[in-house]
């Protein structure tokens, strides 16, 4: 009896899990009553009722709280001299995931005993698999993708134009053809390191890659990066299965895709990808790829002025603006929004919670950590405008905190 209601508990956390890091904005559930905001609400509903919850965590992170604190308050100010509605929203949430949405994920593992770094790594496994098998199915049945974006999910994103989302976008979750892939990849190259104890996992890892390749290519160098040091770190036997699949799969990647059911117009715009890879591999300059030369070329738009470098223009570029080309380059993005200080209080975080992982002696996750950062910021701003950062930062507590059982016990104390 106490087993099947810690299994049910279970499953309501691993779709609430499911809800916080894909957040499927769904047609007759938007805006107020999106799943993604209701986790955000009742997050929030749980921490006024336990108000002590909240301090605990912030005691024990108060130096990550600072940082990002400051970096609010530093938007909100901005947005009085120059408003900026959305970008302000997006940091808002962006800081209610990572102070109340997050450490309720973590107290709601913890007071239903599934609290142990093992479970919370497999519960990130499990949610990746489920999302890769919804897309692998999407790519399937196109009848069931095609009813999924024009009946139940908006797929619109600003500023993207709609017909990508005719050869991207499989799968039931917010901003396919961007935060999911990054997400998946990131998931897959987690599990990487953890093959050992979730064997299981082997198996499901090409569809989560396949996943992460359909809707954002950039998720598969995230891939590559959780393979190289699981190469390092891991078993030598777990680090070759990886690596014998890799070199399965790479040369045979087009029959395989054709295989599946994907459109003439997905097949070219992922084996564009591997051609770019190629040449950048066999000239061993990242100017052979066209969108590197994009990234770090025309997008690479600086601020004017002496004012703009200390604070900013007070808006996102990835629009454009007047006079200026836009640009998907996070630290382009983040240095003209807020310039300078934004600049310092943002990379200053992150700096700090690199330097914590290697004082509490998490090199390997560190390294992880930093790698997804530097590739995802390039590509695009990591941070307010995505759940991936809070999915990383979700990690980094739990390895800040595994083994913690004093923590732990208190925490659940605190709850009663």
């Amino acid at each position: 009896m106490i087993m099947a209601y810690k299994k049910r508990r279970y499953y309501l956390y691993l779709i609430i899990l499911y809800l916080f890091i894909y957040s499927p904005d769904i047609f007759f559930l938007r805006g107020f009553l999106n799943p993604g905001n209701l986790v955000l609400y009742s997050s929030f509903v749980y921490f006024l009722i336990h108000p002590k919850i909240f301090k605990h965590h912030i005691h024990n992170f108060k130096r990550e709280f600072f940082f990002f604190s400051a970096i609010l308050a530093f938007v909100l100010m901005r947005n009085l001299g120059e408003p900026n509605y959305p970008f302000t929203m997006q940091s808002i949430l962006a800081f209610m995931k990572l102070f109340v949405v997050v450490p309720f994920l973590m107290f709601y593992a913890w007071k239903n005993k599934f609290y142990s770094e093992a479970e919370l790594i497999k519960s990130f496994l499990l949610v990746g698999t489920v999302a890769s098998i919804i897309t692998t199915i999407c790519i399937i049945f196109p009848q069931i993708n095609s009813y999924l974006k024009d009946q139940v999910i908006q797929l619109e994103i600003v500023g993207v134009d709609s017909a990508i989302m005719e050869y991207r976008g499989f799968g039931f979750a917010n901003s396919l053809s961007s935060h999911y892939g990054y997400v998946q990849g990131f998931i897959a190259g987690l599990g990487c390191f953890y093959l050992k104890d979730n064997k299981w996992f082997l198996f499901f890892i090409p569809f989560v890659i396949l996943s992460a390749l359909v809707n954002a290519r950039t998720g598969v160098i995230v891939v590559f990066v959780g393979i190289l040091l699981s190469v390092i770190t891991t078993k030598k036997s777990y680090a070759i299965a990886i690596i014998l699949f890799a070199l399965i799969l790479l040369p045979n990647l087009e029959a395989i895709l054709s295989s599946i059911g994907l459109s003439e117009e997905t097949l070219v715009w992922l084996l564009g990808f591997q051609d770019e890879i190629e040449a950048v591999a066999q000239s061993g300059s990242l100017g052979s790829s066209s969108t590197a030369e994009t990234l770090f070329g025309e997008m690479a738009v600086l601020p004017d002025g002496i004012s703009q470098w200390l604070i900013g223009r007070g808006y996102d570029i990835f629009h454009g603006g007047i006079g200026i080309n836009n640009s998907d380059v996070g630290w382009y993005r983040q240095l003209n929004y807020g310039g300078l200080v934004y600049i310092s209080l943002f990379y200053g975080a992150v700096l700090y919670i690199l330097l914590n992982l290697l004082r509490h002696h998490h090199f390997t996750y560190m390294m992880y950590f930093l790698c997804v950062f530097l590739v995802l910021n390039t590509k695009s701003s990591i941070y307010p405008l995505y759940t991936i950062f809070s999915v990383m930062m979700f990690l980094y507590y739990i390895y800040i905190l595994g083994g913690s059982e004093g923590y732990f016990r208190k925490v659940v104390k605190l709850t009663k």
